[in-house]
Formats: structure tokens, sequence, C-alpha cells
């Protein structure tokens, strides 16, 4: 399911990849690549609030809160990608300043 909505999303059918998104979430809720995908098919449809809650709620899995499914080895791109996109949806919404907060303490090399 996850894949599928990915190539919908490639092709820019947001709407169709968030219903295989919200599957996915049903099946696995604490898996933060589905919240991850599912927060850059919303961002994709212009709905900037909805997409940086479901980055938050990956980050939180990712943090260990809410009983995230995390294997840091195996994706840690998700992690990267998480955070690049709740900067761009903070900076596409005026928050310049919290954009630029999120990538300097989340992104150094160390943390990664």
């Amino acid at each position: 399911m996850k894949n599928k909505g990915n190539v919908l999303s490639i092709l820019g059918k947001y709407t169709q990849a968030l219903e295989l998104y919200d599957e996915a979430i049903k099946i696995h809720p604490n898996f933060p690549a589905a919240f991850t995908n599912k927060g850059n098919a919303l961002y994709g449809l212009g709905n900037y609030k909805e997409a940086e809650k479901c980055y938050e709620d990956a980050i939180r899995m990712i943090q260990g809160e809410k009983g995230g499914v995390w294997h840091p080895k195996n994706e840690p791109e998700v992690k990267v990608m998480t955070y690049l996109h709740l900067a761009l949806t903070k900076y596409n919404t005026g928050h310049t300043e919290a954009a630029l907060d999120i990538l300097d303490k989340n992104l150094d090399d160390k943390k990664i």
C-alpha cells in the first residue's frame, strides 16, 4: 500500500495516495514512514496544517514517543526527509525561523 501510494503521489494523484496511506496507518498505526508519506500527499494538496501534523506525529514516533516502530539503521532517510519536509512546510507557511530551527537542531550529522 505504501509503495503504491508513493507512486500515486509522484504522479500527482495525492487524493488517491492519501486513501492508501490512511489504510496503511490503520494497519500499522505506529509506522512513521506512513505518516511522512501522508504528510507529503497533504502538502501536495496544499493542506499544510494537516501535513505538519503528520510530520510531527512521525517525528514523535522516530524519537520513541507514541509507540513508534522505528528502525534507524533501515530507514535513516525517513528521519531526514521528515525533518526536511516539516521545515519546508514551516517555511512555506511563513515560519522561516521555525524552519531554520528545525534544520539546525535536528539535521546535525551526529544526530542522523
